[in-house]
């Protein structure tokens, strides 16, 4: 990859108008073209990984989404040549070959669902690996080309649409369930008991299952646990967690390096920093996030009502 390195600003130069002031721009003029010069003979970096050149991204992902499709639409021409070949049994009823049809589609899609998620899991030890926190720069690590080939590859259990109506893939036939938490269990995540995760859907589920912890009784709705950050460029990964009986409602995000202690609850529509604590106990909305109620305050106040 190219390294471009843009040159800085030019100073304001005090001065007289006139000639004073045309020789203050010249100047700057030919400190600013030296500049460029000295860029453009000087060595460009090298990458301390092999980068794939465009037309080996342009046939990987070509190919695999081709492949996908054709992955997930096996099971209905199979049942077809099923009814084909049924038909030319002199002994089978239309009802029992209706039967047959809807029993070998469901056998047959369980079978390619169970493989994607095999697959997914496969793919993502052998491609990224464990996600440690730290810096991950395009030019630095090869985490990011290695991320994005995931991506593609992931497409077999999330992306393409079976019938859902999410056209989550058929990731969504398990959302708000035990499998949910089984297969991210499996990408890494570290998931407590009684853990719900995204009974109503999310765009997209959690990115980077490794450094996420959630405690015994979590529930994320549809929010966003995103553990990496791109800030002018410089790609980071940070851990997220969400504590014990902790809630993160719909359209709510919790950035790259944010935490929440237990009991705390994120409302719709809120935005909690990268590196901010939700304190245990709190109710918190806003863009960034604001303290709208305090149980502990709340139950002390109560308290102290019922006393009176």
């Amino acid at each position: 990859l190219p390294l471009v390195v843009s040159a800085p600003a030019p100073r304001i130069i005090a001065g007289l108008p006139g000639r004073g002031s045309l020789n203050n721009k010249l100047r700057s003029l030919r400190l600013s073209l030296s500049l460029s010069l000295s860029l453009s003979r000087s060595p460009p970096s090298q990458i301390p990984y092999f980068v794939m050149p465009l037309w080996m991204h342009v046939f990987f992902n070509y190919s695999w989404t081709m492949f996908c499709t054709a992955w997930y639409a096996a099971s209905v021409p199979y049942s077809l040549c099923l009814m084909v070949y049924g038909f030319g049994k002199e002994d089978i009823s239309m009802t029992g070959l209706l039967l047959y049809m809807i029993v070998s589609y469901m056998i047959i899609f369980t079978g390619l669902c169970i493989v994607s998620t095999l697959l997914n899991i496969l793919f993502k030890w052998v491609v990224i690996g464990r996600r440690v926190v730290g810096q991950q720069g395009w030019d630095t690590h090869s985490y990011c080309q290695r991320w994005q080939i995931y991506l593609t590859l992931e497409q077999i259990a999330r992306r393409p649409k079976v019938g859902d109506l999410t056209g989550g893939g058929f990731m969504a036939l398990l959302q708000g369930s035990w499998y949910l938490c089984w297969f991210f269990r499996r990408l890494g995540a570290t998931i407590g008991q009684d853990v719900c995760l995204y009974p109503t859907s999310a765009d997209p589920m959690m990115t980077e299952p490794d450094l996420v912890t959630l405690d015994d009784g979590a529930c994320i709705d549809s929010a966003s646990l995103i553990s990496h950050i791109n800030s002018r460029g410089a790609f980071a990964l940070n851990a997220l967690k969400v504590g014990a009986g902790s809630c993160l409602r719909s359209t709510s995000r919790l950035l790259s390096g944010a935490s929440m202690e237990a009991n705390a609850t994120l409302l719709e529509h809120t935005l909690v920093l990268g590196g901010d604590l939700v304190d245990e106990n709190t109710i918190v909305q806003g863009w960034p996030a604001n303290i709208v109620l305090n149980r502990d305050a709340l139950d002390a106040a109560a308290t102290t009502a019922l006393k009176t």
